[in-house]
């Protein structure tokens, strides 16, 4: 018996119809299966770090990090881009059981997110150091729902090299953290007479702190920064908080055991019509002698500006504490006051007791 195709489809017809409706049925579950959770929405606030605007939809597309959004969230394609600097994060909406805002937008991050041309506000301008906050609808990417712009004003550093003497300063780090970065903060009075605070960050070992410590040399004579070092070092200077940090691929810091210059006395200004009095050379002579810097004067002499005297004598010692000698003295003192200013004495008076 011969079966044509004809007389296989009447006979089957109904099973065809009834596996297509049960095919359709089960096809069309999906459909009206309840919607899945809304994913987070987060309120977040931050610093735009970089600004992209894609008029493409396609290329828009290439910057989601998990693809194209849905045509029911995105009515434009044309859209700004933004890599920002998360500030904050909190909570708003949606369900977090899969996700969170504080895991999707990680406060000191940089992080992508857009806003679709047609939510932009008129007059809106976007820029590199712009404050932004506002809401963020989490799908397939990130995007503004609403959000609100403000200028924020940071000083731009400059790159400096200064040197000077280590006045004050050591580790800031708030107590009773163990394994985390310390800061250093130091005040440097410079070559040029003006303090600097010089900072500088030290991390814990492990991969980024070694990463951290790479960027910046540090090189202490005493193994750490002491008061009274001379230091160079060379970071990036923001002059309205006049601070110097080391933190950049080439900053450095530097120490060496240097003699600080001494202070120049500070002389008080003469008042007009005010005459200062010149003690007399007996004056002088009298009183070195009372307060035994010399047994006796031999020779004193007044400087060409009568600003001091030169006083020479000898003054009764033991040489290696028991032999009776004279030692031989100059001395510099002020004329006006009868402070001594300077000393000079024979190269062997080390080994003489007065």
């Amino acid at each position: 018996m011969i079966i044509t195709m004809n007389q296989i489809f009447t006979e089957h017809r109904k099973w065809f119809l009834i596996v297509y409706f049960v095919a359709i049925i089960f096809g069309a579950v999906p459909v009206f299966a309840s919607p899945p959770a809304p994913a987070p929405v987060c309120q977040i606030s931050g610093v735009i770090k970089s600004v992209e605007f894609k008029d493409a939809y396609d290329e828009a597309c290439i910057k989601e990090p998990y693809g194209c959004p849905t045509d029911m969230e995105l009515y434009h394609p044309a859209r700004y881009f933004f890599d920002v600097s998360i500030n904050s994060v909190s909570h708003v909406s949606g369900d977090t059981s899969f996700n969170t805002c504080q895991n999707m937008y990680l406060v000191g991050k940089v992080q992508k997110v857009f806003i679709n041309k047609d939510k932009v506000k008129s007059g809106d301008t976007f820029s590199v150091n712009q404050k932004i906050d506002g809401i963020v609808r989490s799908f397939w990417g990130s995007s503004f729902d609403s959000y609100t712009l403000g200028v924020t004003t940071q000083p731009q550093p400059v790159k400096l090299t200064i040197s000077g003497y280590v006045v004050s300063g050591g580790d800031t780090t708030p107590q009773g953290l163990f394994d985390a970065p310390r800061k250093f903060v130091y005040k440097i009075k410079t070559d040029t007479g003006s303090i600097i605070d010089v900072t500088y960050t030290a991390y814990p070992p492990s991969p980024v702190g070694d990463q951290e410590r790479k960027k910046i040399r540090l090189s202490f004579h005493a193994g750490s920064v002491l008061i009274g070092d001379y230091l160079q070092a060379r970071g990036s200077f923001i002059k309205s908080a006049n601070v110097l940090t080391i933190t950049d691929e080439g900053d450095y810091i530097e120490t060496s055991q240097k003699s600080q210059p001494p202070e120049k006395p500070i002389i008080p200004p003469v008042k007009e019509n005010v005459v200062l009095t010149i003690k007399s050379s007996s004056e002088i002579s009298a009183m070195l002698v009372e307060q035994k810097q010399l047994n006796a004067v031999d020779d004193i002499e007044l400087s060409a500006d009568e600003q001091q005297y030169t006083a020479r004598g000898y003054r009764n010692a033991k040489f290696l504490f028991f032999i009776p000698v004279s030692v031989k003295v100059e001395l510099k003192i002020n004329a006006v006051n009868g402070n001594i200013e300077q000393m000079k004495k024979s190269w062997w008076a080390f080994l003489v007791r007065y």
